[in-house]
């Protein structure tokens, strides 16, 4: 289920750049369109296998889905100095682009969710009753 926005992202992101962000708007867009859909996945699962599962369903789609796709930015990568940029190129700058803003996102989702569930929102009563260690009350009298 937490997999589902991943791989719908995936499949999305490869008939929309099929051979990876080529200008800055797409680059901005696959940042953001990442970031919030790692966001989700985390949210909804509440638990840090998310940065693992969501960028993997989004791989996998987007592997999948782009199969037809001809160039040697997506096809098998070769050992020769230009197979090497291609693969850098293409599948590497994609990765740095939607890969880690999505993990990054279902980091950030999970803990979040994990953190409203426990009642720890900043101004939530968690942090309202919390007492202050006694080094830092120490510190104030004096002592």
């Amino acid at each position: 289920m937490v997999v589902v926005p991943a791989a719908a992202w995936g499949v999305a992101a490869a008939r929309w750049t099929p051979r990876g962000p080529l200008t800055n708007a797409e680059a901005l867009w696959a940042i953001g369109i990442s970031a919030a859909v790692g966001l989700a996945a985390g949210w909804m699962s509440r638990s840090r296998w998310s940065m693992l599962t969501a960028p993997a369903a989004f791989v996998v789609a987007l592997e999948v889905t782009r199969m037809g796709v001809r160039g040697p930015s997506v096809d098998a990568p070769q050992l020769s100095p230009f197979g090497i940029i291609a693969l850098v190129g293409g599948r590497g700058v994609h990765g740095v682009l939607s890969v880690l803003p999505l993990v990054l996102g279902a980091a950030y989702g999970g803990g979040l969710r994990r953190r409203t569930r426990r009642g720890a929102v900043p101004g939530g009563p968690a942090f309202r009753h919390r007492r202050w260690p006694s080094v830092v009350r120490r510190a104030g009298t004096g002592c």
